[in-house]
C-alpha cells in the first residue's frame, strides 16, 4: 500500500484541508479521491508527485 494525500482547495486555490489515503496504486487512489465532495477543486499527491488535479465542478 502507498500513502497518498488528497488536498481540498479553497476558492483561491489554497489548501483548505487534507485527507490521507492508503491505496494499492494511482488508479485506486484517483478513484477513491473522486468520491470526495469538493467545491473548489482538489489535488491528489503521493509524496512530492502530483497524481491528479480535480478541477472545480462546473455550476
Amino acid at each position: 500500500m502507498a500513502t497518498y494525500r488528497l488536498f481540498m482547495l479553497d476558492p483561491e486555490g489554497h489548501v483548505r484541508s487534507a485527507t490521507v489515503l492508503e491505496c494499492a496504486d494511482d488508479a485506486e487512489a484517483t478513484a477513491r479521491a473522486a468520491e470526495h465532495p469538493h467545491e473548489h477543486g482538489m489535488e491528489l499527491w503521493q509524496g512530492a508527485r502530483v497524481v491528479h488535479r480535480f478541477e472545480r465542478p462546473v455550476a
